[in-house]
């Protein structure tokens, strides 16, 4: 089979099954072929940590999704974002418990939406629509940490694992 006959089946490393019989001193050569699909499909999660030492890289991220889906599509027409964010382990003994400071964790000082501290949320499917990427990106509002340890690695089971998302 040519190359030429693989390159219309998706095949992307040619021979796809090579039989070869070795001695001792006799050295063997062949040939291998490669060519990248042209419709590869890339999915692109963001997961992002929303507290509040965050609040610029938030802002930065809104414009990054259609930037990187740019750059992705020079290299295939398939892909898809999403979005998920996460702050803090909100159970004892992880977080501080006064209502107050669950309420809004943000200083005082701070003006902007400051939203209570979570988990985990999934915020967006994964999509080939940047616009709806922006749109769901430009909703979100830092938290701010109430405690040392932050929920990153809950956050990463939960969007490896989760076949079915809900927000919060």
């Amino acid at each position: 089979m040519s190359l030429q006959t693989c390159m219309g089946t998706g095949v992307q490393l040619e021979p796809q099954n090579l039989h070869l019989k070795l001695r001792v001193g006799m050295p063997q050569s062949f040939e291998v072929r490669f060519r990248r699909a042209e419709v590869y499909p890339i999915d692109l999660y963001y997961l992002m940590d929303l507290s509040f030492s965050m609040k610029d890289d938030l802002k930065n991220i809104r414009n990054l999704g259609r930037e990187v889906a740019t750059a992705m599509k020079n290299i295939t027409s398939a892909v898809r974002i999403g979005f998920g964010s996460f702050v803090d382990k909100v159970v004892e003994p992880y977080v501080s418990t006064v209502e107050a400071k669950l309420a809004n964790p943000c200083n005082e000082g701070y003006k902007s939406p400051c939203q209570p501290a979570f988990s985990f949320k999934h915020v967006l499917k994964l999509t080939e629509d940047v616009e709806e990427f922006e749109r769901k990106v430009s909703k979100q509002s830092i938290s701010s940490n109430l405690d040392n340890p932050e929920s990153g690695f809950d956050a990463i089971m939960q969007v490896a694992v989760c076949q079915v998302r809900t927000n919060g």
